[in-house]
């Protein structure tokens, strides 16, 4: 899976995560547009595999890696969030089990926590979600991976459709 894909897969989660505890969170269930903004710096591939490329085609890859390093990228994303959605936590990944997190402020109008991940691709990092109306949230998700050697800065913002679905696939 390429690393930016699970990087907006990791935000996905993560926003799932923040939505946790969504039956307090005042969202309305819905159509909603998530957009994301991604900036990557360091090296996004682990030492340990750097480390079994051949000299030349490390080389490469480090000077490709180079050139994305601190540009950021912009992903729209439409999601269904329905009522059963959001008492189960909207945009939720049941099936992550690389990613836990630990609730630091829970309430109607923001998420706070702190996000561990282990497994291939380790990491730890901060997320802050806030519910500016029931129809707007915004938030930001820090998260450091590969020793340190990569930082993942991702801004998101929500804005809700409206109430039907219809046309939005998941």
């Amino acid at each position: 899976m390429p690393i930016s894909f699970r990087i907006v897969l990791l935000a996905l989660v993560v926003t799932g995560t923040a939505m946790a505890d969504s039956s307090k969170m005042n969202v309305k269930p819905g159509a909603w547009q998530l957009v994301f903004e991604k900036t990557v710096t360091g090296n996004s591939i682990p030492a340990s595999t750097l480390a079994k490329l051949p000299a030349d085609q490390k080389k490469k890859v480090l000077a490709a890696m180079q050139a994305r390093s601190g540009q950021t990228s912009r992903q729209v994303v439409l999601k269904c969030i329905t009522s059963e959605d959001l008492k189960r936590g909207a945009f939720s990944n049941d099936g992550n089990k690389t990613c836990k997190r630990s609730v630091v402020t829970a309430t109607e109008t923001q998420q706070k926590f702190k996000i561990v991940c282990t497994g291939e691709n380790p990491g730890y990092g901060t997320a802050n979600f806030i519910v500016d109306s029931p129809a707007n949230i915004h938030g930001e998700i820090e998260m450091t991976h590969n020793a340190g050697e990569m930082k993942i800065h991702i801004i998101e913002t929500g804005r809700w459709l409206g109430p039907s679905c219809s046309g939005v696939t998941n």
